[in-house]
């Protein structure tokens, strides 16, 4: 194994935040499924050329602690051609609960986990990629969860190994999931009764279509009795691969994408019963899944074909799901973004790109100096192209909704800002505070972004007193505040 893999191995075994409810005092045994029920669970396992991330999939799934008689694990090979078949047969071997089916390839998982889904005998299936990690407790607290409650989904908290995205949607557990909130996470990586998919004859579709799980997963939203969501542990882990071997890492094609984000957004319309939340949800799935293709980084990366092809897509397939009106719904980033696309050029792109790079510019604050008069002045650097019709300093409580901002000027490629000591007085005491600059140029509003530390700064700043406010660098080189606490 390698070593980041060996750390992997160490995250996901050490211990994990838990509930009374269903683990039981360490000297008794966790409590398990009704075994009068039968099988409790099937992890389905699409599995082609997973190299060296196999094994440790298979080592969390072979360490869960739900009853083995409860528990079931159907593998299928998708003709991989470098050994992963031998690998789970030969592991097979000294783990009694996993089935291995080989099968010719046929290009994508969608398949596979429907031949697994019909191999199972569990109550319920859970869809696991072979490049990720489960926790040791995730099945059979999962099982708990939805036999409590009735729930015929429940998705679980996620987590990154190693950077990948992985959507925050709860932060506490919830019986009566907000869907608009669900449909943020469309992995299929979630527990589903199983004679709820065969009822309503759910499954994934056959075709290699771009988004096939976010289809399956968004049936399975509309037609579930109950949709639930846990948050109290950490149950699964993603992973982004260094050999781009995740299909979500894959490259795109432009109208075969497109087509499968409007196919999503009938799908939607077609089963929300709630018009108004059906906007919602579509325009926020065009938001994260259409004009992502539209960020600067990312369009600079395409040909002049292959940008016309974008354009074309996306006015074929999407912006017919998307009335224009239904641009307010977006943040303005996302409005700027789908005015361009929806003026239909190259050019009109490029200019929103070119004016979105320049609010995207990154200030690092060189000095922090607390005044006489009680003031705290920053002077922070910009990029040497920095130039913008509005300037903000941004103090937000991390984790919180409590903020106060601060406009500033440009002198050249500097700016000094002073915080008035009355602002930083109604921020909450005792609380962390991260420092973030917004740009406007024209009509395009900045997202946040993190005030970086000179590199000398950390050696110039007071000690942590919490009778005062304390600025300090964070470990990731940025520049944060702790308010002081409130006195007795």
């Amino acid at each position: 194994m390698s070593a980041s893999l060996r750390r992997v191995a160490a995250r996901v075994t050490r211990p994990l935040r838990h509930r009374a409810d269903d683990t039981a005092p360490a000297q008794r045994r966790p409590r398990q499924p009704d075994p009068d029920l039968g099988v409790a669970v099937t992890v389905v396992v699409p599995v082609y050329n997973a190299g060296e991330y196999l094994e440790p999939l298979l080592d969390s799934l072979r360490d869960q602690d739900i009853d083995p008689d409860l528990y079931e694990v159907i593998a299928i090979d998708d003709g991989s051609t470098d050994g992963s078949g031998a690998v789970l047969d030969e592991y097979a071997k000294r783990f009694p609960a996993l089935r291995v089916v080989h099968q010719e390839n046929c290009g994508w998982p969608g398949i596979p986990r429907n031949r697994g889904t019909e191999l199972a005998t569990g109550r319920y299936v859970f869809y696991c990629d072979a490049d990720d990690v489960v926790a040791p407790e995730a099945m059979r607290r999962l099982v708990l969860f939805a036999d409590d409650h009735g729930s015929d989904v429940v998705v679980p908290r996620m987590v990154s190994l190693n950077g990948r995205f992985v959507p925050d949607v709860y932060r506490s557990n919830q019986v009566d999931a907000d869907l608009e909130k669900c449909f943020r996470t469309l992995s299929p990586c979630k527990l589903f009764r199983r004679e709820f998919l065969r009822a309503h004859k759910i499954g994934f579709p056959l075709e290699k279509v771009r988004l096939e799980d976010g289809m399956m997963v968004a049936r399975s939203y509309y037609l579930a009795r109950r949709v639930s969501f846990r948050a109290d542990y950490d149950f699964y882990f993603v992973r982004s691969r260094e050999d781009a071997g995740n299909i979500t890492q894959s490259r795109l094609e432009p109208a075969g994408y497109a087509w499968s984000i409007g196919e999503m957004s009938r799908i939607i319309r077609a089963l929300d019963p709630d018009p108004d939340r059906a906007d919602r949800i579509v325009t926020d799935l065009y938001r994260r899944k259409g004009l992502k293709i539209y960020g600067p980084a990312r369009w600079a990366r395409y040909s002049t074909r292959s940008r016309e092809q974008w354009i074309t897509a996306h006015h074929d397939f999407v912006l017919p799901h998307v009335r224009p009106e239904l641009d307010a719904l977006l943040p303005p980033r996302g409005q700027a973004r789908s005015r361009a696309l929806r003026e239909g050029t190259i050019e009109a792109i490029d200019r929103n790109c070119e004016v979105e790079a320049r609010v995207d510019a990154i200030a690092t604050a060189t000095t922090v100096t607390g005044e006489r008069s009680g003031s705290t002045t920053l002077v922070l650097e910009l990029p040497d192209d920095a130039e913008f019709d509005r300037s903000e300093l941004v103090l937000a409580v991390r984790g919180g909704t409590e903020a106060v901002s601060t406009p500033f000027a440009l002198d050249g490629r500097s700016a000094t800002v002073e915080i008035d000591p009355t602002a930083l007085a109604t921020l909450p005491a005792g609380e962390v505070v991260d420092v973030y600059t917004v740009y406007t140029v024209g009509e395009h509003l900045g997202d946040r972004r993190r005030v970086r530390a000179g590199d000398d700064l950390a050696q110039s700043l007071s000690p942590h007193d919490s009778a005062r406010d304390s600025w300090y660098v964070t470990a990731q080189g940025n520049l944060s505040l702790r308010t002081r606490k409130a006195s007795r």
